[in-house]
C-alpha cells in the first residue's frame, strides 16, 4: 500500500483519488511518482487515449508497444484519429499502415475509435482507401465521427463492429457514391448491441432509416440525442421513436428548426419507459404543447426545456393559453409523481412569464427555472 509520511493508505482510497483526476494529466503524472501501485492506476488514465495524426505515428506506437520493456499496452483503450488540417492517412498508401493496425489490434484491446477534427469544414474520406483497415478493431464499443465527408458505404464500416454500443456522428456528411464503389461491402444491419445514438448536423434521415429495428422486439437503443431537426426529418424520427418503444429511456431533441403543428407530429406515447427528455428549439416551437401531452411514461423523472436564445418569451395569447393549460393538467396525473421540469431561460423577467404557462406545475414545485 502507498505510504506517505508514515501513513499507509488503502489502495481503494488511492484508486478513488486517482480516478477523480482522470482528465488532469499533470496530477496523474505526479501521482505516478508516488509508488508502483500509483503508477499502474495512473497509466489507465494517462494512456487511455492515444492520438494518431499520420502513418508514422501508428508505426512509432506499434514499435513502442512491441518492445519487451513496454508495459502500457494494457492501458490503451481509445484511438483518436486526426482527420483535420494535418490529415495524412489518405495521401499515404493504405498498405503502408494496414499491417501496423493489425499488429496494434493484436497488442491492445481498443474499445473506442474516434475520427476527429479541430476544424468545422469537411474532410473528404475515401472509404475504400481510409476506413477499411480500421475495421480490424472488432472490440470497438464506441465509435465517433467528427466533421468528415464520406459515402453511404460507411454503413458497412459501422456494421463491421459486432459489439458496438454507442455511435456518435457530428457534422458528418454522407455524399452519394457510384454503385460500383459499394462492391465488396455487404450492407449489413448495425450491431445488435447498439444502445446509444448521437447525431448532430448530419444526415439523420439516412442514419435513422438504416438503424431502424425490424421489429419492436429487436429494438436496443435506450439513448437517442438528435441535433438539427427540420420538418422534413420528423417522419424518420417519428418512425424510429415508435420502433424503439419502451426500450428508449433518454431522449434529447436540440436545435429544432421550423417544426410546426402542420408537420407530421412526434409522439412519445410508445416510449413508456422514458426517464429523461430534453427539448431545445432554435426557433419558436408551436408543436411543443402537443409533444408534451403525448408523454405517458410513469418512469419519467426529468424534462429539460431550453428557450431559444433569439426569442423573447411572450405572455400567452388565448389560443396558446388553452394548449399550455392542457400540458399543465396533463402533468397532474399520478404517473408523473417523480417528475421534475427544468426550464432554461436567458433573461430573469422570463421566469414569471413561464410560470404563467404552467401555474399548477409551479404551485406543486415540480418546475424550476435556470438562467444562462
Amino acid at each position: 500500500m502507498p505510504e506517505i509520511q508514515g501513513i499507509t493508505f488503502p489502495l481503494e482510497l488511492v484508486d478513488l483519488v486517482i480516478d477523480h483526476s482522470f482528465d488532469d494529466h499533470e496530477i496523474l503524472k505526479i501521482c505516478s511518482l508516488v509508488s508502483l501501485e500509483c503508477v499502474r492506476r495512473s497509466r489507465l488514465h494517462l494512456f487511455h487515449t492515444v492520438a494518431l495524426r499520420n502513418t508514422r505515428s501508428i508505426q512509432t506506437l506499434v514499435e513502442l508497444l512491441e518492445s519487451p520493456l513496454s508495459t502500457i499496452a494494457c492501458a490503451i483503450r481509445c484511438l483518436s484519429v486526426d482527420v483535420g488540417p494535418h490529415f495524412d492517412f489518405v495521401r499515404g498508401q493504405a498498405e503502408t499502415y494496414t499491417p501496423y493496425l493489425t499488429r496494434l489490434n493484436n497488442t491492445c484491446t481498443i474499445e473506442s475509435l474516434q475520427f476527429v477534427s479541430d476544424r468545422s469544414d469537411f474532410r473528404n474520406l475515401e472509404f475504400e482507401i481510409f476506413l477499411s483497415p480500421w475495421a480490424c478493431f472488432k472490440s470497438v464499443q464506441f465509435l465517433t465521427f467528427g466533421p468528415v465527408r464520406t459515402s453511404p458505404a460507411m454503413r458497412g464500416f459501422i456494421a463491421s463492429f459486432p459489439i458496438l454500443r454507442e455511435l456518435e456522428m457530428d457534422n458528418t456528411f454522407w455524399r452519394p457514391t457510384a454503385a460500383g464503389k459499394l462492391a465488396g461491402w455487404k450492407q449489413s444491419p448495425p450491431s445488435a448491441h447498439l444502445q446509444a445514438v448521437r447525431l448532430s448536423r448530419c444526415a439523420s434521415q439516412a442514419v435513422l432509416k438504416w438503424l431502424l429495428p425490424e421489429s419492436p422486439q429487436a429494438a436496443t437503443c435506450s439513448l437517442l440525442e438528435l441535433c438539427g431537426i427540420h420538418d422534413h426529418t420528423v417522419l424518420s424520427i417519428a418512425k424510429f421513436l415508435d420502433a424503439c418503444g419502451p426500450v428508449l429511456q433518454h431522449l434529447s431533441l436540440s436545435r429544432i428548426i421550423r417544426l410546426s403543428t402542420q408537420a407530421i407530429p412526434l409522439d412519445f406515447s410508445c416510449n413508456t419507459n422514458l426517464r429523461y427528455l430534453r427539448i431545445e428549439p432554435q426557433d419558436f416551437l408551436e408543436a411543443l404543447p402537443q409533444l408534451l401531452c403525448s408523454l405517458t411514461s410513469a418512469s419519467l423523472e426529468q424534462i429539460e426545456l431550453v428557450k431559444p436564445v433569439r426569442r423573447t418569451l411572450q405572455h400567452l395569447d388565448p389560443h396558446n393559453a388553452e394548449r399550455w393549460a392542457n400540458v399543465d393538467h396533463h402533468f397532474l396525473q399520478p404517473q408523473f409523481s417523480r417528475l421534475l421540469i427544468t426550464v432554461h431561460l436567458h433573461q430573469a423577467f422570463e421566469e414569471e412569464i413561464i410560470r404563467g404557462y404552467l401555474p399548477l406545475c409551479a404551485a406543486r414545485r415540480i418546475m424550476s427555472c435556470v438562467l444562462g
